[in-house]
């Protein structure tokens, strides 16, 4: 009778156990079957946010040169991969987008709706990518509690990322085919997080923990290489050995806190040693003294420490308020601002406090340091620290500096959902209204990208009058399509805003030029030297416009003018040996070309220019040696309609010809 009884109890145990598995086992598969379904309307709301964009055209800020009279795209394969690696165009350094463009480029040539069906996808993906990173910052977060496996805590974390996703902040970096290269780097950035992430799950063994370091250093390094707003990325994983990993947290007094830093520092030496060699390489690239507004680029470290605090609380502002958002944020009288300045001073003062707040807060709410933290770091290289833009901010660098806050809202999204079904519903319908708002003022911001005038036009009525790019950019797509009156407004207007911008008084002197307004456009050119002597560009522009004019003569002041302030000028020294050439002058001539050539030794025109003359030479000098043939008999001359002797001398066009007309 026992025995039976124990076999029975053994029996129910059994079945308890059985059942209990089958729970587990229909729990996971009911949790994987909701994060699924979750991330496929994550995605999916997020294209169709900026699905207009399939019909946006390229837009002459960058665009043109990235891909419609860039020459590398028509590269052969080998010398493609050798340029992606190497050049440093329009003073950005991005091999692995280069490869990527490349590959599109052989896929859709130059249709603008392959790139941005490609933009599309990327963005879907990082939603996608986000929402997971998200669910799992949630999870770990809660470790150790019932609330860990929650249901809410994947409907959180979708909410969280999708209200990222269609935000009209993210416009700029979906629609403008130049920042492209952002939507891969930030992709690589969240997996990177996310493998990082795994490889400290609880009871991980070793072989498993290398290869998700592993897979997270190289993505990492990718998201780097794609584009440099991902350089603060191994201080971003510092960022997650403090919370929500716990790796940092001592255990053995002091000397067990330096050792665990000094241990998560050394394990990402790699990273930060790539890290600093593309800081490098990124300021090399942008190492030019003046904007084209004309302004220097240098600046104290007053004014870089306003910057920085401006943009700390403007791209927050730009959050919350979503309005007003545009391509350019010009400065409102000056390039350079100080801490002195009472905006700029309250700014600085919030960002102390703040920090001050996210320190004495560490303990009991680690998640608002952590993030706060990650925030800074994340915006630090596109914060104004480093001058390289005459923009107080941009809507691209919001892209990569906004994730840590994803989390933040998740979370806060969780509490809600948690709470009585009555709240539960009101967030859920909030979050719903405000996702099709969003959604909405996405859709009309794509339409400002459609083509150039609208883009341009756009940027004027919210407030960018100040700006030297709306104004010059618009008289060109104007000029482009007709509207010759309306393009040479702009050109005066962009003289207006900047005065001392080479380039702006450049095209406003050849429209006066094209106009027949020859001495205008010179006086033009003259005053604008008068204006900014100190800059070799108006110097060159000047004497490529008395060249252009017939006045070549005059030509050769303002460029042996331009190559003493700028020694290391390739085009001046170029151009100035191709109009010595022209006038016989053929050592001197010589010398500036060579010269070109070695300041510049992949630059197509040097070296043609070079070739040309020195072939020119070559031919001149073997004219000259040659014996002259006296033929045996001459024909007898025929006066009747033939042009006369006197008459008969002719010089076929060159080179040289043609560079001292137009180049």
């Amino acid at each position: 009778m026992e025995r039976n009884c124990a076999r029975t109890r053994i029996a129910k145990q059994g079945a308890a156990s059985m059942f209990r598995m089958n729970d587990h086992a229909d729990e996971g598969k009911s949790s994987i079957r909701l994060a699924l379904r979750v991330g496929f309307w994550v995605a999916a709301i997020a294209v169709l946010a900026f699905l207009p964009a399939i019909g946006c055209d390229f837009v002459n800020m960058d665009d043109n040169r990235n891909f419609l009279s860039n020459e590398a795209l028509k590269y052969p394969l080998e010398q493609k991969l050798v340029w992606a690696w190497t050049t440093r165009w329009l003073g950005v350094y991005q091999p692995l987008a280069w490869l990527l463009i490349f590959f599109e480029h052989a896929a859709w040539a130059l249709r603008p709706c392959g790139y941005h069906v490609v933009s599309l996808a990327l963005h879907g993906m990082i939603g996608v990518a986000l929402f997971v990173v998200t669910r799992m910052l949630l999870e770990r977060a809660l470790a150790g509690t019932a609330e860990q496996k929650d249901p809410f805590v994947v409907v959180a974390a979708g909410l969280a990322a999708m209200l990222f996703c269609v935000h009209p902040l993210r416009t700029e970096v979906v629609v403008w085919l130049s920042a492209q290269p952002y939507l891969p780097s930030v992709l690589c950035l969240i997996l990177g997080v996310g493998a990082y992430l795994k490889a400290f799950d609880a009871n991980r063994a070793l072989e498993s923990r290398r290869k998700w370091l592993t897979a997270s250093f190289l993505l990492g390094g990718a998201a780097m290489l794609f584009k440099a707003v991902a350089v603060t990325y191994p201080l971003l994983l510092l960022v997650l050995d403090a919370y929500p990993l716990g790796r940092l947290t001592p255990t053995q007094g002091e000397s067990g806190a330096r050792r665990r830093w000094t241990l998560a520092l050394a394990e990402k030496l790699p990273l930060l040693v790539l890290s600093l060699m593309l800081m490098v390489v990124a300021h090399g690239a942008k190492n030019h003294p003046r904007f084209e507004t004309g302004d220097p680029i240098s600046a104290p470290l007053s004014a870089r420490l306003a910057d920085a605090a401006h943009a700390v609380w403007f791209y927050p502002s730009k959050t919350l308020v979503p309005i007003g958002l545009t391509i350019v944020y010009p400065r409102a009288e000056t390039s350079v601002v100080h801490l002195t300045e009472p905006s700029f001073a309250l700014c600085a003062a919030g960002v102390v406090a703040m920090c001050l707040l996210a320190w004495l807060l560490r303990r009991k709410l680690p998640a608002f340091a952590s993030a706060w933290a990650a925030y800074l770091i994340i915006l630090a290289p596109n914060s104004g620290l480093v001058r390289f833009s005459p923009q107080l901010a941009a809507d691209r660098y919001s892209y990569a500096a906004s994730l840590p806050w994803v989390a933040v809202l998740a979370a806060g999204l969780l509490y809600a959902l948690k709470r009585r079904t009555s709240i539960r519903i009101t967030s859920v319908a909030m979050v719903g209204v405000v996702a099709l708002g969003l959604c909405t003022m996405s859709w009309f911001q794509c339409a400002t990208w459609r083509h150039s005038v609208a883009l341009w036009n756009h940027a004027l009525d919210v407030g960018s009058d100040r700006s030297l790019e709306a104004h010059g950019n618009l008289a060109l797509a104007l000029k482009q399509v007709g509207f010759e009156t309306e393009a040479f407004e702009q050109y005066q207007a962009a003289v207006r805003v900047a005065p001392r911008s080479s380039k702006a008084c450049y095209y406003l002197a050849d429209e006066l030029a094209r106009q027949g307004k020859n001495e205008a456009a010179i006086a033009t050119m003259r005053e604008a030297v008068q204006n900014a002597p100190d800059q070799a560009m108006m110097h060159y522009y000047l004497a490529r416009f008395l060249t252009r004019l017939g006045q070549p003569d005059q030509a050769l002041a303002p460029f042996r003018e331009a190559i003493r302030l700028d020694p290391g000028f390739c085009e001046a020294h170029r151009d100035l040996g191709v109009l010595l050439a022209v006038q016989g002058q053929n050592d001197e001539a010589r010398y500036h070309l060579e010269t070109a050539l070695q300041i510049r030794p992949n630059d197509p025109e040097a070296r043609s220019s070079l070739e040309q003359f020195l072939v020119a030479q070559e031919n001149r000098h073997r004219h000259e040696q040659q014996p002259p043939t006296i033929p045996a008999a001459l024909p007898s001359p025929k006066v009747s309609s033939q042009v006369p002797a006197g008459n008969a001398t002719f010089a076929s066009p060159t080179l040289m010809d043609r560079s001292c007309t137009k180049r």
